[in-house]
């Protein structure tokens, strides 16, 4: 066959009209937007693109985590080559949007006990593909010494996952990720807790009943929930499991040092391609006895935070993406949450992730920043 002066190419869909395109199989190729712009393009030999909306995360401002951004995504025809409609995106509490169909406000800050919620997300008329969830609240807490952590942003798994509730003095929870919630601190002081999982209800786990020799738990992993401190020994709770990922494993007995991270699973695909397939498959961070927490894999939960009463070099592990940060000890930093992540607790807060709530903080330290909103554009070509 002559392919004439255009040369070949692969059989795609006609020119779609306002109704009945079909959305791509999966979505090849995107660009994350971190600031406000009115040049973005569409790209050549594209008819449609998916547009992500997240609103900031909330600062914190005391003891109680912020509230995560809320979240909305949506399908929208394009003349390939067409300057975009203008793309918002909020700075921390800040609404994020794709012109005025697709929106996502900010979520509140925590103040000293009074936790932040979640942003909401909101989707106009003619958008194909609509989906909207609210942003995780921060942890409840009930006085200046229960430090708990930031809410997660919503997202394609729903509802983002709360930051952990605290009901004693001293731990800070963890932050809450992609669906899971931080885990809780229940137990006497410094039963520091894992973060939140990147799956609905793969929270982070509760942290020991040890008092001063109490255990973090491990995070949430995408697949299962992280596990408890030991209430026997000072081993820390070990990660979830993530569905292609492994979770850290905890120390056993009184071996002291780092928790172990998840991995990130086998997948080769960048990890908001990941986000938007809901195919994120990491494990979630063990805890550490006497040191830092392990971090989550991608797509999982941060680890449990540090052990053995704390330290000005402890912190909690980070989460991976779509994963709550660690919280930590008396005198420790949390860990900071992953993309969409909220914060763990601690003396000093840990930081949302874009679009996650700042980890509440207790005594001389300070609460943890919320998270920028974001915007992701999806496309594939030929479609």
């Amino acid at each position: 066959m002559n392919p004439g002066s255009v040369g070949f190419s692969r059989l795609r869909p006609s020119v779609p009209n306002q109704a009945g395109i079909v959305p791509p199989p999966v979505w090849e190729h995107f660009k994350i937007i971190r600031s406000t712009t009115s040049t973005e393009l569409a790209p050549l030999g594209v008819f449609q693109m998916g547009v992500y909306v997240v609103g900031g995360g909330g600062n914190s401002a005391g003891a109680a985590g912020g509230g995560g951004g809320g979240f909305a995504f949506g399908i929208v025809d394009v003349t390939q080559g067409q300057i975009l409609p203008t793309i918002t995106v909020g700075n921390v509490s800040g609404t994020s949007s794709y012109g005025s169909t697709i929106s996502a406000t900010g979520g509140s800050a925590g103040s000293s006990t009074t936790k932040g919620t979640g942003g909401i997300g909101a989707v106009g008329a003619g958008v194909r593909g609509a989906i909207t969830a609210n942003g995780g609240d921060g942890g409840v807490s009930g006085t200046s010494h229960y430090r708990t952590g930031g809410g997660g942003a919503g997202s394609m798994y729903g509802k983002g996952g709360n930051g952990g509730a605290a009901t004693a003095a001293y731990a800070g929870t963890g932050g809450g990720g992609a669906g899971g919630d931080g885990g809780k601190a229940i137990y006497s002081n410094y039963g520091q807790t894992g973060g939140g999982g990147a799956g609905i209800g793969n929270d982070g786990g509760i942290g020991s009943n040890r008092g001063s020799l109490a255990c973090g738990s491990g995070g949430g992993g995408s697949a299962s929930a992280g596990s408890a401190g030991s209430n026997e020994t000072t081993s820390g709770g070990s990660g979830g499991a993530g569905v292609t990922g492994f979770g850290g494993t905890s120390r056993a007995g009184s071996v002291e040092g780092n928790g172990a991270s998840g991995s990130g699973g086998a997948s080769d695909v960048p990890v908001l391609i990941q986000l938007v397939m809901q195919t994120l498959g990491g494990g979630g961070g063990s805890a550490g006895s006497g040191g830092n927490g392990g971090n989550g894999g991608a797509g999982a939960a941060g680890g449990g935070g540090g052990a053995s009463g704390g330290g000005s070099t402890i912190v909690g592990g980070a989460g991976g993406v779509g994963g709550g940060g660690g919280g930590a000890n008396n005198s420790s930093t949390g860990g900071n949450g992953g993309i969409g992540g909220g914060g763990g607790a601690a003396d000093f807060g840990g930081k949302g992730g874009l679009g996650g709530g700042g980890g509440g903080s207790g005594g001389s330290g300070q609460g943890g920043e919320g998270g920028e909103g974001f915007v992701v554009l999806y496309w594939t070509g030929g479609w």
